[in-house]
This record gives structure tokens, C-alpha cells and sequence, in this order.
């Protein structure tokens, strides 16, 4: 769907293959979490990357179990999202894979990641603004995993299960005074 702004992403791609040609980008996932339906806008997309479809592959829906597989092939992990996602569970799972995450400064994302410690929010939700920002990353692996590294640290921190666990324990207690 376009709010998830994959046309965005396809642009700055193009963009960057300029300085960058060995580089590839997957785009992982399909219309709805269970199906492969080619809806007009995926045609739209493919036909955008077209000039470049031997660096951009489409998945199509892959089974929640698999994306792991992908996470950890990824260099950088783009969620370039248009509309205020309220939480941005891809942006935890990979942050928790110590992947550097680049997103759109929007919704509950810009809530989870600190800019240029464990992840980077693009202020501006356009090709170029994301373009500068993967354009910076590409060439620098000690900053890509100094930022991953970050990432991992603040999942443990704030978003593992223990931790989830422990703060909803916290607020039913706080509810049951009487316990």
C-alpha cells in the first residue's frame, strides 16, 4: 500500500545506484500477510524498478518465520513509512539483529530510535531526504554497526520480553493496592 512508501524507497535506490552499482535492495513482503495478490500499486512498483531489475528483488509474502533470514542478509534495513505508524514492530525485530535501521521521522517510530545512535530518522519523507541518508551508510560499515550494535543494546534494554514483562506486572500491581 503507498502509506508504507516502497516507491519512495525504489526512487532514493535508483538514485544511489549512481555511485553505488554493486549495491541491491529486497523488498520484502506482499499486499497482505498471507498472499501474493499483484495489486495495481505492486505492478506500479515494479514498474518503477524496472530499470533496475536485476539490482531489486520483490519477495512477494514470505511467512513471518522467515524474515529473520532476511534481517540478517541486510546491511541496512529502510522502513520508509509515510503515515505516523503507531509502533513499527520491523524497526524492534531488526533493531534486535543489530541491523541499522533507516526511517522516516514519523509515528511511533521516531518514539524508538534515537537519530544517529541506534538507528536514523530522515526528517524529510522524501526520495532525496532518504537518498542523502542511505548514501551516508552505504560506504561506512564501522558506522552501520556501531549504530546496529546501539540497536541491539536498546532492545534489550526497553523491548525484550522480560523487560514488557516485568513493566505490565508493574501496572497490575499498581491497580491492586489491596495486594
Amino acid at each position: 500500500v503507498e502509506y508504507k512508501g516502497v516507491h519512495v524507497l525504489i526512487e532514493a535506490f535508483k538514485n544511489l545506484l549512481d555511485n553505488n552499482p554493486f549495491i541491491r535492495l529486497f523488498i520484502v513482503g506482499g499486499y497482505t500477510h498471507s498472499n501474493n495478490i499483484q495489486t495495481p500499486y505492486i505492478v506500479n512498483l515494479k514498474k518503477l524498478a524496472s530499470r533496475c531489475a536485476d539490482r531489486i528483488t520483490f519477495t512477494g509474502y514470505v511467512d513471518h518465520k522467515e524474515i529473520p533470514v532476511f534481517l540478517r542478509f541486510a546491511n541496512v534495513v529502510v522502513v520508509p513509512s509515510l503515515w505516523e505508524e503507531p509502533f513499527g514492530m520491523v524497526v524492534i525485530e531488526a533493531m534486535a539483529l543489530a541491523r541499522c535501521v533507516v526511517a522516516f521521522k514519523k509515528g511511533g517510530i521516531k518514539e524508538i530510535i534515537t537519530n544517529e545512535k541506534d538507528g536514523i530518522l530522515v526528517n524529510e519523507a522524501t526520495a532525496e531526504g532518504l537518498q542523502r541518508s542511505l548514501d551516508m551508510l552505504v560506504n561506512d560499515v564501522r558506522m552501520r554497526e556501531k549504530i546496529g550494535l546501539k540497536a541491539r543494546q536498546l532492545v534489550e534494554e526497553k523491548f525484550s520480553w522480560s523487560k514488557i514483562s516485568n513493566d505490565v506486572a508493574l501496572i497490575y500491581s499498581s491497580l491492586c493496592p489491596w495486594r
